[in-house]
């Protein structure tokens, strides 16, 4: 009776240290679950950003210049991403902003730019109230022609044909997102599965002292799972809904970048799509 109090004092001990090992592990995969929801929430941003610039570019009329010949080939510089059209935007305005008379040359350095903030800000605090107001005004309206330049810039340099593969670009890194999330619940399912044979084989041999605290393993690892699964669900559906998306945007700017029109049907699935700007 001492001897088997002793093994199952022991047992409960080692079950105790597993459980502790176990909710560790929840930790990690829950957070790894979180990064993976929080990656694709910023592409989902991303997405729509480049849905609200598809709808601009395909709702305008089409110039005979941007139609493509049929024989010539697709240049590799297009498949670009979003980010350097977007860069070299902000360096044409740069340029426009720096060819105003009277406008200095700022550095472009971080540090400086830091400092020149920090500077703005203490001149601003010394300023009374009715000034500090009529200078915020003056800064809204300088961010509002600002965004109009950047505008102008990237409405010059996109076209339906440097839409599909930034298109095609998104819609390769949600099928990456998809396979993070099936691995991830491939792995948590694995672990139910493991922990259920070895209650099995526990029972077969005889051990009824480790069925118990088996169980509470198997248990909690199954509500895990519970948890897991439904995270795993709604980021798979979200995903396929985006890339269903991108397949419609992307064929209506492989038709318009070779001259066809957009029917009145395609036009209402692009309006549905694309995100509706708040005034």
């Amino acid at each position: 009776m001492y001897l088997f109090s002793l093994l199952t004092l022991g047992v409960s001990g080692h079950a105790m240290h597993g459980l502790s090992q176990i909710q560790m592990q929840a930790r990690a995969d829950m957070t790894e679950i979180a990064n993976m929801e929080d990656t694709l929430a910023h592409d989902v941003a991303n997405l729509y950003m480049l849905f609200e610039r598809a709808e601009k570019i395909l709702t305008k009329p089409v110039k005979a210049s941007e139609i493509p010949k049929p024989a010539a080939a697709a240049k590799p510089a297009v498949a670009a991403a979003v980010v350097p059209v977007i860069a070299s935007a902000k360096v044409e305005e740069s340029k426009a902003e720096a060819s105003k008379p009277g406008v200095p040359v700022q550095a472009t350095a971080t540090p400086k730019m830091t400092v020149q903030a920090s500077a703005s800000e203490k001149l601003r605090a010394m300023m009374p109230p009715d000034v500090q107001e009529a200078y915020d005004h003056l800064n809204a309206s300088e961010k509002k022609e600002n965004e109009k330049k950047r505008n102008s810039v990237l409405d010059s340099i996109m076209t339906p044909a440097a839409m599909v593969p930034m298109l095609q670009s998104m819609y390769e890194k949600f099928k990456v997102d998809i396979k993070k999330a099936n691995d991830q619940e491939q792995k948590s399912k694995e672990r139910v599965d493991q922990q259920q044979k070895e209650y099995d084989e526990f029972e077969k041999e005889g051990k009824k002292y480790m069925l118990q605290q088996k169980q509470m393993v198997i248990d909690y690892y199954k509500r895990q799972r519970d948890i897991q699964h439904r995270h795993y669900h709604a980021m798979l559906k979200m995903a396929h809904a985006m890339m269903s998306r991108i397949k419609s945007v992307k064929g209506m700017c492989e038709a318009v970048s070779q001259g066809k029109k957009l029917n009145s049907k395609q036009l209402q699935e692009l309006g549905r799509i694309a995100p509706k700007e708040i005034v």
